[in-house]
């Protein structure tokens, strides 16, 4: 059995290792990994190899976090407010709702959302393609890390790595041919998104308004697209589903 001398000698020299020093700089006060931070660890040891911060929640916001952040918002809302009255036409109008339409409902609530996240139907890989490429246009990043296996395709890997270059692809030309009032900043529409208690109760469902009255675009876009073959293996809730959800509601009220 090693003497006293011989355990301090072993800890000084383990700890004086490069990779102990590492792993004890990632470590907090409590000697636990920084909650504020996702941190990626060599498979099968205490090693940090990567560190990651997080989007939103729980995230280290730094000064420079704050600065970018802020002054986007309020610099959109100036340039909104200061322009928009004097430079109002209605060829940028409609110019803006067709982007909506193609980048948020196309791209965002149908491509992203229900179709590559949750997986809740099919399409040819053609028109899957068209659509996500709809979805890098509104300029949306961080949901990646949701949808890895994605990156096994070239094409995601593509689209993720020039993700940024692809909006200007299209303001660029928008703004050549009518000015700024062609690039102005329209409002975010739901598109069926809205009725997010139904999507949580069911996540697999590619229809989020299950009312007839909760009007849900995305889904009538998908149903148009299953109807002439486009779409396929559609999930939608049973009434099973339903039954079950509504026992599990009622147990915990």
């Amino acid at each position: 059995m090693p003497n006293s001398s011989e355990c301090n000698t072993t800890f000084s020299t383990s700890s004086s290792n490069p990779i102990n020093q590492l792993v004890a700089q990632t470590k907090g006060h409590d000697g636990d990994v920084d909650g504020n931070h996702e941190m990626e660890k060599i498979p099968f040891s205490d090693v940090a190899v990567k560190r990651k911060n997080r989007a939103y929640w729980w995230r280290k916001w730094r000064t420079w976090d704050l600065t970018i952040s802020i002054g986007l918002m309020v610099h959109f809302h100036i340039m909104c407010l200061v322009y928009a009255p004097s430079t109002f036409s209605w060829d940028a109008f409609w110019v803006g709702a067709f982007l909506a339409l193609v980048t948020s409902l196309f791209g965002i609530s149908i491509s992203y959302h229900r179709n590559l996240a949750h997986r809740a139907f099919n399409l040819p890989k053609w028109l899957e393609y068209f659509f996500a490429y709809c979805g890098i246009l509104a300029f949306q990043r961080g949901g990646w890390k949701n949808v890895k296996d994605l990156e096994k395709q070239f094409f995601y890997r593509f689209l993720r790595k020039t993700n940024a270059i692809h909006p200007f692809l299209v303001g660029i030309p928008l703004f050549w041919w009518g000015g700024f009032p062609m690039v102005v900043l329209m409002g975010v529409i739901g598109w069926g998104e809205g009725w997010h208690n139904n999507h949580h109760a069911f996540e697999f469902s590619a229809r989020h308004g299950h009312e007839w009255w909760q009007l849900d675009m995305g889904w009538y876009v998908i149903k148009l697209l299953e109807l002439v073959g486009l779409a396929t293996h559609v999930k939608l809730p049973s009434q099973t589903h339903k039954k079950r959800m509504a026992l599990k509601k009622a147990a915990r009220d």
